[in-house]
């Protein structure tokens, strides 16, 4: 797979149009941000291609996405990247940017919150956030619905609660520890269909395989070889989940082409078959007949 490595090259990767600021400097202009007067200016949700600006542009506010489902490359200036499910990004203004949603694969939903500042602190060039346990995702829900619900003050304290707990997000992935996790995450989120190679993932963290090895054990308690399958299985969760695949295609859209090794995998991890899980989780979410 050397020859698609977009997501491998350090040209490509966020932060190439200005050297990105550390951790702790970006955690503290977060919640610099938090601190400051903040104007709600509104707040969208973005599904299938309605309301998606198609083109080169940049706003004279901040623009904040949350992106709950479906993969989007993003450009900036020369670099791009991808964006995943429980991925966010913080435009700060005056940033060019151009997003390609991939409008035929997952279904595709982002929620979109412009907002402005009393005055601008000194900051660094876009912030790309993983948010995996989804802990943010409540807090953009209630802030698309407060949007049409007249409730400014709402809006502009869960626009607050939002950057501390995304500068929180960003410190826990503070230190080196946790820069070579977020590129090996990156790089396993852009190359899921592919098999486990971690000579690749420490090639694409920037490290060697033994010290990949060591960091994920110390910062996350679990080899690089255990986390990428994880990664796997929540992708295959959601597919089983949202779409109507068979078995076999979603084993292989996460990098599996034996589909009987595929489902012998996932009960491993979940405690049941991909055919149980969808049935599961497809009775979870239909809605329940009038009381």
């Amino acid at each position: 797979m050397d020859e698609n490595r977009e997501n491998m090259d350090k040209n490509a990767l966020p932060g190439r149009w200005r050297e990105p600021a550390r951790n702790s400097e970006t955690e503290a202009f977060l919640l610099e941000l938090a601190n400051q007067e903040i104007r709600h200016i509104g707040t969208w949700r973005i599904v299938g291609d309605s309301g998606w600006r198609l083109q080169t542009h940049s706003h004279a506010f901040y623009e904040f996405l949350y992106f709950v489902r479906g993969k989007t490359k993003v450009h900036l200036d020369r670099s791009g990247f991808t964006i995943h499910p429980c991925n966010l990004v913080i435009y700060p203004p005056g940033v060019t940017h151009h997003e390609y949603p991939n409008f035929h694969g997952d279904r595709h939903d982002v929620i979109c919150a412009h907002f402005d500042i009393g005055a601008n602190p000194q900051g660094t060039g876009p912030i790309v956030a993983n948010d995996p346990h989804g802990h943010l995702i409540w807090l953009f829900e209630r802030l698309h619905d407060e949007a049409g619900a007249d409730g400014h003050d709402i809006s502009r304290d869960l626009l607050r609660v939002i950057l501390r707990h995304t500068a929180k997000v960003v410190a826990a992935s503070g230190g080196r520890g946790g820069s070579i996790i977020g590129l090996a995450t990156l790089y396993l989120q852009n190359y899921i269909d592919q098999s486990i190679n971690v000579e690749r993932i420490a090639r694409a963290a920037r490290t060697s395989p033994a010290y990949l090895g060591r960091t994920f054990a110390r910062v996350l308690g679990t080899s690089p070889t255990h986390f990428a399958v994880l990664m796997k299985m929540e992708t295959a969760k959601r597919k089983l989940s949202l779409t109507d695949d068979s078995v076999a295609e979603i084993g292989r859209t996460v990098g599996y082409e034996d589909p009987f090794y595929f489902s012998r995998l996932f009960r491993k991890v979940t405690g049941m078959s991909p055919r149980e899980f969808r049935e599961r989780a497809r009775v979870e979410t239909t809605p329940s007949s009038a009381r």
